[in-house]
């Protein structure tokens, strides 16, 4: 074991709790078996001022729903990752707090438990595929019938002719699950339900001889997809794919906490149980069958920071393992629904081919994410009991993973708006709201044209917005753009001063102008009426407003799209005139 050098690396571990926190250093070059030293130890006392962070992670504490029953038996952990662009170096500061102020049940030293990172597993499977594509080993253009095809036997044309590309970016036309889940077991056991046990070869052909698909190369979240994937890969190299995973991802990447595989002892001593709403106990402890690559992995909070952080260097062009592979995984492929909390793979939101309501670009196995005036990235993970979100965005050199052992508490059913967790982390990732500079000498006949009001269009048929405004005022006076904000229960903001920006780049598919807000929000879920459940925790942030100049834009001045929470919401003059 290499010795703890020099502390050329920042680790801070922070309990976010009015009565204390640590502040821990550790050197990056140690290997994962090396302790966290504890160089400094600092006690709040209440009074001290807590950090932007600490308060978000407050704020997620104080989410209505995550306290009554679930208070004093959950809680979240955070990595917030920060590289500078000159230089280079790379803090990461891990968080954790527990619902409803209690303990949280987390090693808060050394964050060594492991969670399942569910969906999240799904970008592990994409750089598998870039990288052994990279490599020579399979093809983009190789098709399900090229696997599967003898095995299967006689499948229908448009199934059997699927890429490789196609199901890696979720516009297969395949639907989110398979026809033939065994669900028999979840019903024996919900506690230690995994519906993906025994899933065998022969249960795969038969979906795929009798599965209908949407229209390909339209957006269409698919976990039968992404489990196809890994199991290609493992037919292909002939490894099976956790092992696969290991030795060509996440040990390149210093990720050497990830596994599927775990006995009972390791079960019960790495893996913190997850609870749902009703406090009782959840866990996918059953083993997985064939279609691992969509959800399988249980990681370690410091881990997935690596993968934020390798992302992030990745995406500015800075050296990192697998650069060219994690690069590739990012390749804008078609517009997308927003996904949080499983919304994506319900089928009215999706088979999108212009921009709607709320909408991003799907890439790889990541969804589009907007911070300030710039393109990132995200990916969620729900599963019985947990649920996290891993965002980032390289121009700003920032990132964020987070998971909670409280089941998605703060999620509202019938929202887009997520859990609070994974709500919580996208303002980690974004970040603490900055002063804002306005572009000079900003002709007034281009601020007079984005005065108005307009409304918020419809998410989808009985669904509600993940943001809560509903109306946008944009005023002028004294040469200063104003915007004022109305949500949906009626409640209106003060006025701010409106920041214009505009940017020639591309995020891959537009260019865009706009202005920035510093409004406030809440980290949770708007609930049926205005603190109906008690006080909503609320932060500060960035509000990013986008005019889009576009042919296909609903009204004459282009779309306004509000940026929260990684999704783009859309305001129009005339809702009537929503996509």
């Amino acid at each position: 074991m290499a010795p703890c050098g020099v502390a050329a690396f920042l680790c801070t571990v922070i309990v976010a709790s009015a009565q204390s926190f640590d502040t821990l250093l550790r050197n990056d070059e140690c290997e994962d078996d090396c302790a966290l030293s504890a160089l400094q130890i600092k006690t709040s006392q209440g009074g001290q001022e807590q950090s932007w962070e600490e308060s978000v992670l407050g704020a997620w504490a104080q989410e209505p729903g995550c306290q009554g029953v679930l208070k004093g038996q959950c809680g979240v952990g955070a990595v917030v990752v920060e590289v500078q662009p000159e230089t280079g170096i790379v803090s990461r500061t891990l968080y954790t707090a527990g619902a409803g102020g209690g303990p949280a049940p987390f090693d808060e030293h050394k964050m060594t438990s492991i969670f399942p990172v569910a969906s999240n597993t799904k970008i592990f499977t994409s750089i598998l595929l870039m990288a052994l594509a990279d490599h020579g080993k399979v093809s983009m253009n190789e098709t399900v019938g090229d696997f599967v095809g003898q095995e299967c036997g006689d499948l229908p044309v448009a199934v059997a002719n699927i890429t490789l590309l196609q199901l890696s970016s979720h516009t297969s036309g395949l639907p989110a699950q398979p026809t033939n889940r065994h669900m028999e077991d979840c019903k024996k056991d919900p506690v230690n339900c995994n519906p993906f046990t025994k899933y065998t070869v022969q249960d795969l052909c038969q979906t795929l001889r009798e599965v209908k698909l949407g229209p390909k190369g339209h957006y269409l979240y698919s976990n039968l997809a992404f489990g196809m994937l890994g199991y290609f890969m493992e037919l292909r190299m002939g490894v099976p794919y956790e092992k696969l995973t290991q030795t060509w991802v996440l040990q390149p990447l210093g990720m050497n906490s990830a596994r599927i595989t775990m006995n009972e002892s390791q079960w019960e001593e790495l893996a913190p149980q997850g609870k749902d709403a009703s406090g009782e106990g959840r866990w996918r402890r059953q083993p997985y069958g064939i279609l691992q690559g969509n959800g399988a992995f249980l990681v370690s909070v410091p881990d997935m920071g690596r993968l934020v952080e390798a992302m992030i260097k990745a995406e500015r062009g800075q050296e990192t393992p697998l650069a060219a592979s994690l690069r590739q995984t990012l390749q804008p492929m078609a517009w997308s629904g927003f996904c949080a909390c499983n919304a994506c793979e319900e089928e009215e939101l999706l088979n999108l081919s212009i921009p709607t309501a709320e909408r991003g670009v799907v890439a790889m196995g990541w969804e589009s994410s907007s911070s300030g005036l710039r393109r990132g990235w995200h990916k969620a993970g729900d599963i019985a009991g947990y649920s996290s979100w891993m965002a980032f965005n390289a121009a700003l050199g920032r990132g964020a993973f987070g998971v909670d052992t409280c089941g998605g508490c703060g999620a509202q059913l019938g929202s887009l708006r997520g859990s609070a967790v994974q709500r919580m982390v996208q303002l980690l990732a974004d970040g603490p709201p900055k002063k804002v500079s306005p572009l000079p000498q900003v002709a007034k006949p281009e601020l007079a044209a984005l005065v108005g009001e307009v409304q918020a269009c419809p998410a989808a048929p009985g669904k509600l917005q993940s943001t809560s405004l509903a109306g946008l005022s944009l005023t002028l006076r004294d040469g200063k753009l104003l915007a004022s904000t109305t949500s949906f229960t009626g409640e209106e903001s003060d006025v701010v001063t409106a920041t214009p920006f505009s940017s020639a780049e591309a995020d891959g598919l537009q260019a865009f102008s706009g202005v920035v807000l510093e409004l406030s929000g809440p980290v949770g879920t708007i609930h049926g009426g205005p603190r109906e459940h008690g006080p909503l925790a609320e932060v500060s942030q960035w509000r990013t407003i986008h005019f889009l100049a576009e042919p296909s834009a609903p009204n004459k001045r282009g779309a306004a799209v509000l940026h929260v929470a990684g999704a783009d919401v859309f305001f129009v003059d005339d809702v009537s005139q929503c996509p």
